[in-house]
């Protein structure tokens, strides 16, 4: 890309992209290096102040995946001069730090402070420090431009550390002697390299242990908060982890194991084994539900499949659901391919198969059922008569191991049923919710009517979803039954999702959510726009509003009108959190108290911003993020923010399917800090890291590689 700053405006760039040379429209996503973005062409973007900043470009070609990354440093604001560096540990070791000044023009002084007693003068932009113990240091960076009479200072925490896997994550499982229901054996996860990690265990009876697998004997039926803390000798590293477990009469707990997929037949454990409860298994490729707390099922192929327990007794009704990966495998060659298809009936398939070695070489043979074939690893095709075929990828590699694969292209089946308090439903629709891995999105690409609690979508291609039931506006129940995900959920990011590889999917029914609303004289509402940055844009219509109490049970719900506008009236005094529930958009939620003293609140407005909805236009924010890097990851992320004052942060990174999969909490004084997540465990994709203080949020795209 190439930019271009306005001479009247020196905080002001015009950026470009270069076009790709073939004409393809590609995605653009800006990272301007001061937190905000843009997906703009050929953006114009106006920076706060004067300093070097590091600007990047991803593009994407929604056609084939294929993603590339250019970043480069400009410098803003005429001839001030900033202090700004980045400092990460290096390859080498923990205690070795490189640091890399942002303002690298020519004619720069540069003076480096590590904080240890150790100073370089008239050093470079980019220099490598070993500290000899692990702590908390200060870092300066001092930058002088004589010609320009410019000095700035910078100064981070560097954070030296013995890196130590020591984790207190755990399982737990019924004793398999089988001597009591309420014998449970506790493992912890071990780690790949002996620490000698000591153990103490507390299982919220009054009994504690320090062996490292324990089998506990607890008294009786209840609830009990099992704690497990792991340290290192020395002191050095110590995590604790604490999970509640429900066991015996009157418990339902819906959690269940199984064994390692090396064939087409699994056996299914559940968790809690108790004679006075019933166990109905569900498996996505049969409509069939199977009994008792341990079932084996053989699947027809290999795929992906959701499996569903559900476990009832005369007090309690749970259902837990798992997406199964069933394989032969063990070392075996594994087929597989995805399919994009382009207007006009145009094919792109693309290759997901592994060899019997990591580094295999393999060949393809493609079967488009049409009667041509094809050689190539990534082909296209177009069909002559419409769809509906059935394609077959077979491979081989040289110790003559051969998988095959086949996928109707003229898509699946998606069938289930929708109930409200056991009773069925006449008057409901399904939606169909598609997560693109291209794009990273959560799109509505069907629905359907759902009449005697039936539904089904048909000619579903290949990937994951989400499906949401609700009642329609004509129904007399509408404002008493909420909408809700599969999974009983009433939020995107709670639902279970449903994979669709090579064959239909029956799910389990989804049981609408209740309100309770005892009526009384309140009111609220507001409006809900879209914009950026928290300013004001146009009005967003049928968008769905949740009414919840303080303990989020739910109450009622409503959707936006014409003008954006949305209201809830009948409301008995008291304190309600009012939501906006769009897929793939985190919300924060409108706290509000009504009584005698303020019987409405009128003004409950929503900004729905590209991946976040926050509340109202004025809220100031706690701080801003001025970069984060390297963005895409591959190991480790570092966050550079700054604060307004001091706040307690909570950081957690959030896939586009909602799962959170790493979060931290840290304390921190008002000023600049650079922050470290560890990203090396998490699976690849495309995710948002959400930076949130009290009740305010905010929410970065971050891609890990």
């Amino acid at each position: 890309f190439e930019y271009e700053i306005n001479p009247n405006h020196p905080l002001q760039v015009q950026f470009e992209a270069v076009p790709d040379p073939t004409g393809i429209a590609l995605e653009y996503l800006w990272s301007f290096g001061d937190g905000h973005s843009s997906d703009l062409f050929n953006p114009r973007h106006e920076y706060e102040r004067p300093g070097s900043y590091e600007v990047c470009l991803q593009v994407i070609n929604p056609v084939t995946g294929c993603t590339d990354v250019v970043c480069k440093v400009i410098v803003v604001g005429g001839g001030d001069c900033t202090a700004f560096f980045e400092a990460f540990p290096s390859a080498i070791d923990n205690f070795t730090y490189i640091f890399e000044a942002r303002d690298t023009r020519d004619g720069l002084i540069y003076t480096w402070d590590f904080g240890d007693g150790h100073t370089i003068e008239g050093g470079g932009p980019r220099e490598r420090h070993t500290y000899q113990d692990p702590g908390i240091y200060i870092a300066c960076l001092k930058v002088e431009d004589t010609l320009n009479n410019c000095r700035d200072q910078y100064c981070q925490e560097i954070f030296v550390e013995v890196i130590q896997d020591c984790h207190a994550d755990f399982s737990w499982c019924p004793d398999s002697t089988g001597t009591s229901p309420f014998a449970i054996r506790f493992k912890p996860v071990i780690p790949p390299i002996d620490l000698g990690l000591e153990y103490h265990w507390t299982f919220g009876d009054g009994s504690t242990s320090n062996e490292e697998s324990p089998v506990h004997l607890f008294p009786g039926p209840g609830e009990y908060e099992v704690c497990l803390v792991v340290q290192t000798p020395d002191g050095s590293c110590i995590d604790r982890q604490c999970e509640v477990i429900r066991l015996g009469e009157g418990i339902c707990d819906a959690t269940f194991s199984y064994t390692e997929p090396a064939s087409l037949e699994i056996t299914f454990s559940a968790n809690t084994l108790d004679p006075d409860l019933e166990y109905f298994w569900f498996f996505s490729d049969s409509p069939t539900l199977r009994r008792g707390p341990v079932v084996t099922h053989r699947f027809p192929h290999e795929g992906h499949y959701l499996v569903c327990l559900t476990v009832e007794g005369d007090d309690c009704q749970e259902t837990y659901c798992d997406t199964v990966f069933v394989s032969t495998g063990g070392g075996n060659c594994v087929a597989n391919y995805s399919y994009l298809v382009e207007p006009g009936g145009i094919y792109h398939f693309f290759n997901h198969s592994t060899g019997s070695t990591p580094n295999a070489q393999l060949t393809y043979h493609w079967d488009f059922g049409d009667g041509t074939t094809s050689t190539e690893e990534n082909p296209t095709h177009g069909f002559p008569n419409g769809n509906n075929y059935e394609v077959c990828l077979t491979i081989s590699d040289a110790t003559g191991c051969t998988a095959t694969i086949c996928q109707n292209i003229g898509g699946y089946t998606i069938e289930g049923e929708v109930f409200a308090t056991n009773s069925q439903v006449f008057n409901g629709i399904a939606y169909l919710i598609y997560h693109d891995p291209i794009y990273q999105t959560l799109t509505a690409i069907d629905s359907a009517f759902v009449q005697g609690s039936q539904y089904a979508f048909h000619g579903v291609g290949p990937g994951t979803y989400l499906v949401k039931a609700a009642l329609l506006p004509g129904s007399p129940n509408y404002h008493s039954f909420l909408p809700t995900y599969l999974g009983d959920k009433l939020f995107w990011h709670q639902a279970i999702s449903v994979v669709i590889a090579t064959s239909d999917v029956y799910l389990p029914p989804i049981n609408l959510v209740p309100g309770a609303n005892p009526g009384g004289p309140g009111f609220i509402g507001g409006l809900i726009s879209e914009g950026a940055n928290k300013q004001a844009g146009d009005p967003l219509a049928n968008v769905s509003v949740l009414l919840l109490d303080i303990d989020e049970h739910a109450i009622t719900h409503t959707v936006t009108n014409e003008a954006g506008e949305y209201s809830f009236d009948n409301l008995a005094w008291g304190t309600y959190k009012v939501f906006v529930e769009i897929p793939g958009k985190l919300a924060d939620p409108w706290i509000i108290t009504i009584g005698p003293d303020q019987p409405e609140m009128t003004s409950a407005d929503f900004v729905v911003e590209e991946f976040t909805i926050t509340t109202g236009f004025d809220k100031p924010s706690f701080g801003e993020v001025l970069s984060l890097y390297p963005n895409p990851a591959t190991n480790t992320v570092y966050v550079d923010l700054e604060l307004k004052t001091a706040e307690k942060l909570t950081l957690s990174l959030i896939s586009m399917m909602g799962q959170e999969v790493l979060r931290q909490q840290v304390q921190l004084t008002a000023g600049r800090h650079q922050l470290k997540l560890p990203v090396e465990h998490i699976p690849e994709g495309v995710y948002l890291l959400n930076i949130r203080a009290k009740e305010q949020l905010i929410a970065i795209r971050m891609i890990k590689q």
